[in-house]
């Protein structure tokens, strides 16, 4: 679904070089997995702040606490 203030060609054209619908997997070494993890968390990316809801907060607080 494109944005209603941007036109679709335009995005198009814009991003030629990605296929619209296409999905891509991307791998991340174990060694820079909880870098990466800690970076987001700092941007408040966190499984809790993208799966809203009492089971997400739950784990959350469980896995920060059983950390210390």
């Amino acid at each position: 679904m494109f944005h209603e203030r941007f036109e679709r060609d335009e995005i198009l054209n814009r991003n030629a070089e990605f296929t619209v619908y296409d999905h891509y997997r991307l791998t991340v070494q174990d060694a820079n997995k909880q870098d990466i993890m800690n970076d987001l968390s700092l941007l408040n990316i966190t499984r809790e702040s993208l799966f809203s809801g009492l089971d997400e907060a739950a784990k959350a607080v469980t896995q920060r606490y059983s950390q210390e």
